[in-house]
């Protein structure tokens, strides 16, 4: 009798677990246990959190042994699926006529924009109905923001440091590798590019850069340079009334004013920081490490490049000097006139009375070895610069050796 009701017993338990494996019963607990953790949270931020927490991880006990089976037909089925889209995909590449397919989208693309053109004029018929198709825009503009403010007011409702958990997980998921290879296979296409641009080019001529400046120049010829000038003005215009309000307003308020003085040096103080640093790694460069790094810059400035600039830049101001003397000296007797002597010289005074004695040993520190070798550039020297030097020579001698009129 005990050993029929053990027997009963068992196989009752081996039916309940069976029903307990099955989707349905799975499925109906999983339910059941999200309803209830929902209810407790009872849309408390931190227990919502919590409960999310707690319901994954009772899913996948519920779902791991499914999950693996389930994974492993996904699996085979993905493969199955693969299989069949390179064979379709084979067959459609093998037998489409790719040049009739190009020949379509041209003429399917002429039908839209003819089309589209139609629809422009019909509309333009009867403006007030484009004035509200157009408003559309700033609506759907304002629904989105609407919605990112929402979203954003969400986030800013957790705590700082659950917001930055957050963003941490989300980096910790990216793989650093797949950013490295996809941008050194982008490096690598541009190399390319511009190697075949060479091979296929003129010597000192890459071809795509002679097609790329062939496009520009048709561009630029087919603009309306008035039109460009005027557009740029008002651009230029509308820029300088939103700065001069953004101004007003700034100097209207002193706490606005000390806010963007604090910010503007702060970022000059970074600029700093970053500078120090750079010297005080160079710093510790030894001496050979600085010798290559000098013998690479030396190698890389193209020099005659340098030394024809300057030349250019010598010779057009001798140019001007030359041939625009008189509107030159015009212009800077303008600009003189409008400075007060008296002004300049209160700024000079003030100037020197906020560097006064503090600046003593900054000066002889310095000011002496400048004027030894400004005395070595003017010493007498046998060379087509030596009228010029002696003038000089003879200036600072008189101005030593005269002497004050009494007054």
């Amino acid at each position: 009798m005990q050993a029929k009701e053990r027997t009963e017993r068992n196989s009752m338990n081996l039916l309940i677990i069976k029903l307990l494996k099955t989707d349905e019963v799975r499925a109906l607990s999983a339910d059941l246990i999200t309803e209830v953790l929902d209810s407790w949270a009872n849309n408390r931020f931190f227990k919502k959190k919590l409960a999310g927490v707690l319901n994954n991880r009772v899913q996948k006990l519920l779902f791991k042994n499914h999950f693996a089976s389930g994974i492993d037909k996904e699996l085979k089925k993905d493969i199955e699926t693969k299989r069949l889209v390179e064979s379709v995909l084979n067959d459609w590449i093998i037998k489409s006529d790719f040049a009739e397919i190009k020949e379509s989208l041209e003429s399917s693309g002429n039908s839209f924009l003819v089309n589209l053109g139609a629809v422009n004029e019909l509309l333009w018929k009867y403006p007030a109905k484009m004035v509200i198709v157009l408003s559309l825009l700033p609506l759907i503009t304002d629904t989105g923001l609407k919605s990112l403010t929402l979203i954003l007011k969400g986030f800013n409702k957790a705590p700082p440091d659950l917001i930055t958990d957050i963003i941490i997980t989300l980096i910790k998921d990216i793989e650093p590798a797949r950013f490295s290879e996809a941008i050194n296979q982008i490096l690598e296409l541009i190399r390319k590019i511009d190697t075949g641009s060479h091979l296929i080019g003129e010597p000192g001529n890459p071809k795509l850069t002679r097609e790329i400046n062939k496009l520009l120049g048709e561009l630029r010829a087919n603009l309306d340079r008035s039109l460009l000038v005027k557009s740029k003005l008002a651009l230029l215009r509308e820029k300088e009334a939103i700065e001069l309000d953004r101004l007003e307003s700034l100097y209207s308020d002193s706490r606005n004013l000390q806010s963007q003085a604090c910010l503007k040096l702060a970022g000059k103080n970074s600029y700093l920081r970053k500078f120090n640093k750079s010297l005080s790694m160079m710093d510790d460069l030894s001496d050979q490490e600085i010798v290559d790094l000098v013998k690479t810059v030396s190698e890389e400035i193209d020099l005659q490049e340098l030394s024809d600039s300057l030349e250019m830049i010598a010779g057009l101001l001798e140019r001007f000097s030359k041939s625009a003397d008189d509107q030159i000296g015009l212009v800077l007797s303008r600009v003189i006139k409008q400075f007060d002597p008296l002004v300049l010289q209160e700024i000079a005074e003030a100037a020197a009375g906020m560097i006064g004695q503090a600046s003593i040993p900054v000066g002889r520190a310095v000011i002496p070895d400048l004027v030894i070798g400004i005395g070595n550039v003017l010493s007498p020297r046998d060379d087509e610069f030596e009228e010029k030097a002696s003038e000089a020579r003879k200036v600072i001698r008189s101005l030593l050796l005269e002497e004050e009129e009494p007054v």
